[in-house]
């Protein structure tokens, strides 16, 4: 989450802000170019590292070029395909137990598939369902099936509404912003959503899951709702500017 937000931000400020001065831009084009760098180059492996931020910069760009969306999509969504079928390839194994680990999860939710079993609770019941033979503890790595054997099917589209509401939310402003740090900042928080969502494919990064990345996990997970609720403070303080120029 610290990646992606960090890319996410800065890449808007750097598509979105006019008011930057050239030096700062030029700051930041260098920072984005050195944490891909450092992402890619030096931790390839490590995919929740980098698809999410990478993909909220095809977000921003799409944002910000719309009309070529129509021409360029065909191509995109080729290479975005070639890339899918790269990576799970080189990934076989992962891939394939991570599958394996929400079958078995989904299975165990089955119990309470509305509200689910509670918070971390089906960890404890894993070891009765062997994944490859071996009877341990695990976790599903993934947000979502977590999020359906924990909370059950409620709680999961409690947990996409609230995206839908924030990115709604963050859509309208940029609409209502002037130029600058707060309409660039909402686009911004738009784009992190989306890749905030597939990090919650990817793994448990959204609502860490104790058991998997301990307490210590929550120092990166707590980041997206900090910057999401950023764009609420931002709406209020509009507001509150607008009652102040009517009075």
């Amino acid at each position: 989450m610290f990646w992606t937000w960090l890319v996410t931000l800065t890449a808007s400020q750097v598509i979105y802000n006019t008011t930057l001065k050239r030096r700062v831009w030029w700051l930041l084009i260098a920072l984005l170019a050195l944490t891909f760098y450092v992402a890619i180059f030096k931790g390839y492996e490590w995919k929740s590292g980098w698809v999410p931020p990478l993909i909220a910069v095809g977000v921003l760009l799409g944002l910000r070029f719309r009309r070529l969306i129509v021409f360029v999509l065909p191509f995109v969504a080729i290479a975005g395909l070639y890339a899918v079928v790269g990576l799970v390839g080189t990934e076989n194994y992962s891939w394939g137990t991570r599958v394996d680990a929400w079958r078995i999860v989904l299975e165990i939710g089955r119990v309470s598939p509305l509200f689910g079993m509670g918070f971390a609770n089906y960890y404890w019941y894993t070891p009765l369902f062997p994944i490859r033979g071996w009877s341990v503890s695990f976790n599903s790595h993934s947000q979502f099936i977590d999020l359906i054997a924990e909370t059950g099917y409620i709680g999961l589209l409690v947990f996409l509404w609230l995206f839908f509401a924030l990115g709604r939310l963050s859509w309208r402003l940029t609409k209502q912003f002037p130029d600058g740090f707060a309409r660039a900042y909402a686009y911004g928080v738009l784009a992190g959503i989306v890749a905030t969502l597939v990090a919650a494919y990817l793994g448990d990064w959204v609502l860490p899951f104790v058991y998997n990345v301990g307490l210590p996990g929550f120092r990166a997970g707590i980041l997206p709702w900090i910057f999401m609720g950023g764009v609420i403070s931002l709406e209020q303080i509009y507001l509150q500017n607008q009652e102040g120029e009517r009075s």
